[in-house]
């Protein structure tokens, strides 16, 4: 559940705030694409995102795109 993805995320990124969260774009999200522009929405301003969106890219082997 999104819980369990929460807590890999966490591992993943240190991200204990926005986990959950970000475990709800994965799981909502079709595509690699969709979820890379909704991480972007959630750090907009910061250069996180593209460090995030790489940290859980492996939690994403089921979605199609780049």
């Amino acid at each position: 559940g999104n819980n369990e993805l929460a807590q890999k995320i966490v591992v993943l990124t240190g991200e204990i705030q926005a986990a959950p969260m970000i475990a709800d774009i994965i799981t909502r999200c079709r595509t690699k694409t969709e979820i890379n522009n909704e991480i972007q929405k959630l750090y907009r301003g910061t250069k996180k995102s593209g460090q995030i969106y790489r940290a859980v890219r492996p939690l994403m082997d089921d979605k199609p795109g780049g």
